[in-house]
């Protein structure tokens, strides 16, 4: 790359064709930024920079520098599809690719981007078998001591927003795929089980037709590595949160008979985030089936609402000891731990 941030054109065709295009999206960018400055200040306000770079990249994808790659692309990781001209699927992959490796960001900001890094990434994700997913689930109403514990196969950790925003690559999601944004605000407070897996992906610019007529009765809930994380989960020593003793200090009963709560999900939804940069990002979970609770201030005696993440009542919460029995929280957790409604605990 040259000093003023240029990427120098190498000998590869496909390195060619992707410099090109790199300098295209630069200039229409800049293009772009130029005319949405107006003589009327008051007019800035009528257009964002999401959208000049948005207007800018679907521009920039109908231009004869984008069909380039795509055709070069074509030539080496897909010749039969470059032969017949059915290429629909590899230019939307390409575009994905640019809009999820956060490339096109990075030219609108005018940060220098790396050419070898970039070309190999998008040369890895052609040339992709595999693919690892992280799956990110909300637990609700149980507690961690801990903001982060490590199990070997899976961990449990409490992200902060900002964490949040950077796993789920919140200016991306806000940007090209609006329907898939995290609302991290609400999530900020949560601890997630947190579990990966390597799973095939197919062969860039194919779309294979799959038919299956078998039913699984066992299909879980979720994905195979978060089911399994939460059965190893389950066996694990819980605790109750009992009220705060006389002198004001926290304090802990064992078992779990004491406790109060309705008919729950401890997992109701899981957020997978994938190394596959050519395949387009899912719909973001419904955040509304988070479980408010009531809480009422023992001094104002007002009530407010407030998610299970900073709910201050009575939560089970996992013991750091190995001295306590597991035969009882292992079938009581297991059962509530993989069920999706739960079951229901009453005083006695």
């Amino acid at each position: 790359m040259e000093g003023d941030g240029r990427w120098v054109i190498g000998t590869d065709p496909l390195d060619r064709a992707l410099a090109r295009y790199v300098e295209a999206v630069r200039t229409e960018f800049q293009i772009r930024k130029l005319a949405a400055r107006p003589g009327d200040a008051r007019l800035a306000l009528l257009i964002s920079e999401d959208q000049i770079l948005l207007r800018a990249v679907e521009h920039a994808e109908q231009g004869q520098e984008f069909q380039d790659l795509v055709q070069q692309a074509a030539a080496v990781y897909c010749p039969e599809r470059a032969a017949d001209g059915s290429l629909s699927t590899l230019y939307r992959q390409i575009g994905e690719f640019f809009q999820i490796s956060g490339i096109y960001c990075e030219l609108f900001d005018g940060r220098p981007v790396q050419h070898d890094e970039r070309l190999s990434r998008l040369k890895a994700s052609l040339e992709a078998t595999s693919q690892t997913i992280t799956h990110n689930a909300p637990i609700e109403w149980v507690y961690f001591g801990k903001a982060a514990i490590r199990f070997g196969e899976f961990e449990v950790r409490r992200l902060p927003m900002t964490e949040l925003e950077a796993i789920f690559s919140d200016r991306v999601r806000r940007i090209f795929y609006p329907w898939a944004r995290i609302s991290a605000g609400e999530l900020a407070e949560y601890w997630f089980l947190v579990a990966k897996e390597t799973v095939a992906v197919d062969p860039a610019g194919k779309v294979p037709l799959r038919l299956s007529f078998q039913v699984d009765p066992h299909c879980p809930r979720f994905s195979a590595p978060i089911d399994h994380a939460l059965s190893l989960l389950a066996l694990g020593d819980w605790v109750t949160r009992a009220p705060l003793a006389p002198d004001g200090r926290p304090r802990m009963s064992d078992g779990l008979d004491a406790l109060t709560l309705a008919r729950v999900t401890l997992v109701p939804f899981v957020i997978s985030v994938s190394t596959n940069c050519l395949k387009r990002l899912r719909r973001a979970p419904d955040t509304s089936v988070l479980t408010w609770v009531e809480e009422v201030d023992a001094r104002t005696g007002e009530t407010s609402s407030a998610l299970t993440s900073t709910h201050t009542g009575t939560r089970p919460r996992l013991k750091d000891s190995n001295n306590s029995s597991r035969a009882r929280s292992a079938t009581w957790m297991r059962s509530v731990l993989t069920n999706s409604s739960g079951p229901s605990w009453t005083l006695p």
